[in-house]
């Protein structure tokens, strides 16, 4: 699955986002193993300016995708990201 978000002026300020993802699915519970990736929408952002950070908040329809955000590379917000996921049940 695949979800976009444009960043925040606050997003770019406190160095980081952390973007809701829901699967189109729901799992039975939140006992899954997730991967997720980070694209860049605007091929004048670096590469290094956006990283994947982090999973948090399971729940059985989704998580949140935690972002590192280099703020001299991204200006004052309202890029676009595109965050792409796919979870495993264990």
């Amino acid at each position: 699955m695949s979800v976009a978000y444009p960043l925040t002026n606050s997003d770019v300020t406190n160095g980081y986002a952390s973007i809701p993802v829901a699967f189109d699915a729901a799992f039975a519970d939140s006992n899954y193993v997730v991967s997720f990736t980070v694209e860049r929408t605007n091929s004048n952002v670096p590469a290094n300016a956006i990283a994947p950070a982090q999973v948090s908040s399971k729940t059985a329809s989704g998580f949140t995708a935690n972002l590192a955000l280099i703020t001299a590379d991204l200006g004052s917000g309202g890029q676009a990201v595109l965050i792409h996921a796919i979870g495993f049940h264990a």
